[in-house]
């Protein structure tokens, strides 16, 4: 969890956690789906009008809760919240997690996507 909180907001590279975790690249999605499954992380897919590249392009990585990803980080007190390389991330993970739980709310799935060039 730590490693996938150190990637928030960014592409996901399932391979390159797999590796830093020492584990195979099979157990780390497993891993991945049972955070997801838990509504710990979810996974934002680019933009694209073509339906085939969405699955082929990388999503991105986020949080649920950043107060679970900023304890994962060390982050424990504004200051250094306002210090860490992490703070734009966090904060783009909070915008987007809320718009899912307000699409949950409504009883929606929701539909966005990150527009990737």
């Amino acid at each position: 969890m730590k490693i996938c909180a150190g990637r928030i907001g960014q592409l996901l590279n399932v391979n390159d956690i797999a590796t830093n975790c020492g584990i195979t690249r099979k157990t780390a999605d497993n891993w991945l789906s049972v955070l997801e499954a838990s509504y710990t992380i979810f996974i934002l897919k680019p933009y694209f009008n073509n339906f085939n590249k969405r699955i082929i392009k990388a999503p991105k990585l986020y949080f649920y809760d950043t107060g679970i990803a900023c304890s994962l980080l060390g982050i424990t007190s504004v200051e250094t919240l306002y210090a860490s390389p992490f703070r734009g991330a966090l904060f783009e993970s909070l915008i987007i997690s809320d718009l899912h739980k307000q699409y949950f709310n409504c009883g929606l799935q929701p539909q966005l996507y990150f527009w990737r060039t």
